[in-house]
């Protein structure tokens, strides 16, 4: 998982790009690939939309503590 994380963040390879190049269709990896994409079906888009929400929400907290009086 690091080496995949270190392969992405250096954008050597997208995901799908190293998905190809690690998984044979019907191998172990696509199986576990497939078992991945159906149990978190949209679970990463949901993770990202709770996480954006939320930082907005802190910076306008944040923002009103801030603010100079006059």
């Amino acid at each position: 998982i690091i080496g995949m994380g270190n392969l992405l963040e250096k954008q050597i390879y997208s995901l799908p790009t190293l998905q190809e190049k690690v998984s044979v269709k019907g191998g172990i990896t696509g199986v576990g690939i497939e078992v991945l994409e159906e149990k978190t079906k949209g679970a990463f888009e949901a993770l990202i939309e709770a996480t954006h929400e939320k930082f907005s929400r802190e910076i306008v907290k944040i923002e009103e503590q801030f603010k100079v009086k006059n």
